[in-house]
């Protein structure tokens, strides 16, 4: 795939120019918030409860990786008080509004009081609303425990805040029987094996709950007592903890820190809907934990005044690794905040690609389709030999600290479904860069890939074609091979790695697989690399099965391993003889893949290629036969091959391609922005860059060419703060938020 790099020289402009990113500006108060968080300390994520259940652990993968996906990565949730009018049914209304339930479902036991006489029922639902496949969260605003208050007051009386994790104390006894209620229920779903996201203590620094009047240190007392005392003391290991604070700087300060939090959310209420959120989404990515809009509405005099679609388009704008929201909607007449199924075309917001629904749940579920997958190195699973690892400053790549050939760094890419895929790898180039191979399952694949460059730069390499008979893990490794001679070292470095469905073209290694045989055993040859069938007369036979192969009209060959003692096979597909014999006696390999002929498959699914023995050469020994690798060509009605990508391509293709692709790093930025995109065409779009208040700071046309274009952006002249880069001219316009920070 051609690679195009461009160098924007800096310029400042400072002609007016208007964009609404939100209905009202981030202030001074929402912008400094932003700031702080970026002070802070980069941490290795952790899973909070070191023996939490494994569908539990599953489910915080899950999220966490929702943020690579292009479509359905964002969670949909409901939220409503307990009070008459349940949780599940503000769900409801949602569906009946638009045909789609809520991915997520959250609820309370109770509103800053005792528990609801009908919590066993509500739990039911909550069971029932996880069988149905959603995703659950209990959100727990606590009744006030210090004597003499009332159940919703903020105050704490005479008594000092310290007593409520202090054992013995009455304001410790009171909250301790609340909580036991609580564990009750969250033991009934812990029973089911079914994980839960517990939201507590929420909208800290927000004056008017009891548990947020109090100082950082008390707030995160108060924390780790209550996830000790339910972890340690009622032993319950299906937890989840969400830190949900306000959108300030009281909110950020009384993080309870990576060891205490799995996942980090917030509350945005009114027209403004995440411009305040900003500093604690920074703080999420800076810590790697999963992001999402905890509570989310509209108030009353806003009912069916704006299009309910603005939560999303805002995620894609300013939060796009956010991977989830809820809706809040107050009480049964629904007069204080609105859900989004009381504003404009919620069926639009529900329909919207990114958005995932209840039926669009896939936790849980193996992949039976390949569908295209972007994994951020630095959230796999990975090992090395031979040279360290570590986290480049942002956090958005893995290092490996070669300093000869040898080392290697390999990674797991989970649940990967069975089909055949290009891997393609975005790499970072240094001036110390190294040379690499790369493997897929202990098979290399493609050429050995360098890293160097000199000034550093970033880029996207094919490594090539792979198939994948069985869903399940898939591990990718690169292994230091040697370098360039102008580099000074061996350092490589990835940032990503995505696998594409080949679709009507790619490469099945032989290997790989799943096979069966009669009439003579089978065995691996070339060091893993082709099969063998150790044939000794004709008849016998090996069958291959190639997983998922779309409906169309192929090419097929096959290349081959010759021996003295080869045979010769006839190929047939699906039961049918096709193309002619093959004969496998002479050395070596075929240079060539030897062609099979052209087949058509009049729908999706698995296909069987099988090799009999038919006979031997005059000059051969025996009749042994070996496949090394089988390829499907994609065709067209007149047999000429499909192009993918093309300028004829669908714009709905187009734009999937871009979405998946769209890549703004590093964000923060210092002195130069990198921007990477797919453009199916050659063509003309401008690149800008402004302020929030509409001020441009850089403006740019860009000449695009078919494939990956790279652009590296110099910003060492804008002032630090927030700003919006804007794409113009790819179908419709592109927009993240960048932040520059020295």
């Amino acid at each position: 795939m051609p690679v195009s790099r461009v160098l924007i020289n800096n310029t400042s402009f400072n002609q007016p120019k208007t964009f609404k990113i939100v209905k009202t500006r981030i202030n001074c108060v929402r912008l400094f918030a932003m700031l702080l968080c970026l002070l802070v300390t980069k941490l290795v994520p952790a899973q909070v409860d070191p023996n939490a259940t494994q569908k539990t652990k599953d489910l915080l993968t899950w999220l966490t990786n929702l943020k690579n996906r292009s479509t359905n990565k964002v969670l949909s949730g409901n939220f409503g008080f307990s009070d008459t009018h349940w949780s599940s049914g503000h769900a409801t209304d949602m569906f009946n509004a638009t045909g789609k339930w809520p991915g997520l479902l959250e609820v309370n036991f109770a509103w800053k009081s005792s528990f609801s006489p009908n919590a066993a029922a509500h739990r039911q639902e909550l069971i029932d609303y996880w069988n149905a496949g959603g995703i659950i969260s209990v959100h727990m605003p606590v009744k006030n425990p210090f004597p003499g208050q009332r159940s919703g007051s903020a105050g704490t009386g005479t008594w000092p805040f310290s007593d409520v994790y202090t054992a013995g104390t009455p304001a410790n006894d009171n909250l301790k029987a609340w909580f036991d209620e609580l564990a009750t229920h969250l033991q009934v779903l812990e029973n089911n094996n079914i994980p839960v996201l517990l939201r507590m203590f929420h909208e800290a620094g927000h004056s008017g709950h009891w548990w947020s009047n109090n100082t950082v240190a008390q707030y995160k007392s108060l924390w780790n007592w209550v996830q000790s005392y339910l972890m340690n003391t009622k032993g319950l290991h299906n937890i989840l903890y969400v830190y949900s604070p306000k959108p300030n700087s009281a909110g950020i300060n009384k993080y309870p820190g990576s060891t205490k939090v799995d996942i980090m959310g917030v509350s945005i209420y009114g027209e403004n809907l995440l411009g305040g959120g900003l500093g604690i989404y920074n703080l999420a990515r800076t810590e790697r934990k999963p992001f999402t809009i905890s509570e989310i509405g509209w108030r009353v005099n806003c009912q069916n005044c704006e299009p309910a679609t603005e939560i999303i388009n805002d995620i894609k704008t300013v939060t796009p690794e956010c991977v989830m929201y809820s809706n809040w909607n107050n009480n049964e007449n629904k007069n204080f905040w609105h859900n989004a199924s009381y504003q404009i075309n919620p069926t639009a917001l529900m329909n919207d690609p990114w958005v995932m629904t209840r039926d669009e749940v896939d936790f849980g579920a193996p992949p039976t389709n390949p569908t295209t997958r972007v994994f951020q190195a630095e959230d796999l699973s990975y090992n090395s030999n031979g040279a360290s690892t570590s986290l480049n400053g942002a956090g958005t790549w893995v290092n490996l600290n070669a300093y000869g050939p040898g080392p290697w760094v390999e990674f797991t890419l989970p649940n990967v479904a069975a089909g055949n895929y290009e891997i393609s790898v975005r790499i970072q180039e240094f001036n110390n860069g190294g040379q690499a191979q790369t493997s897929v399952g202990g098979t290399n694949i493609g050429t050995a890939i360098d890293f160097y460059d000199d000034p550093a730069s970033g880029r996207t390499v094919v490594a090539g074609t792979r198939s994948f008979s069985t869903t399940g893990n898939k591990k990718v490794r690169f292994t230091v091979t040697g370098k360039n001679a102008g580099s000074s070292g061996h350092k490589i470095a990835i940032n990503s790695i995505t696998l594409t469905p080949a679709g009507n073209s790619g490469t099945f290694q032989a290997e790989d697989l799943s096979r069966t045989s009669l009439g003579a055993s089978t065995s691996l040859g070339g060091s893993g690399t082709w099969v063998n069938l150790n044939a000794h007369n004709t008849g016998a036979w090996v069958e291959f099965t190639l997983p998922n192969v779309a409906a169309g009209t192929y090419d097929i060959k096959v290349n081959i391993q010759k021996f003295a003692n080869g045979g010769q096979a006839q190929t047939a597909i699906g039961g049918s003889n096709q193309g002619s014999v093959i004969d496998f006696y002479n050395g070596g390999s075929s240079a060539d893949p030897f062609p099979i002929g052209t087949k058509t498959f009049s729908n999706t699914g698995n296909k069987t290629i099988r090799f009999t023995i038919t006979g031997r050469n005059a000059g051969s020994s025996g009749h042994k036969i070996a496949i090394d690798r089988i390829i499907l060509e994609g065709t067209g009605a007149s047999g000429a091959r499909k192009v993918a990508s093309s300028d004829t391509e669908e714009p709905g293709l187009i734009e999937k391609r871009l979405e998946q692709t769209f890549n703004l790093y590093p964000n923060p930025a210092t002195e130069w922005l990198n921007l990477s995109f797919y453009s199916a065409i050659e063509q003309e779009t401008e690149m800008s860059i402004m302020d929030l208040s509409g001020r441009v700071g850089i403006v740019r046309p860009l000449r695009l060419h078919k494939g990956i274009n790279e652009i590296q952006i110099p910003v060492g002249e804008l002032a630090n703060g927030m700003y919006l880069m804007t794409l113009t001219g790819v179908l419709r316009e592109y927009r993240r938020a960048v932040i520059i920070d020295r």
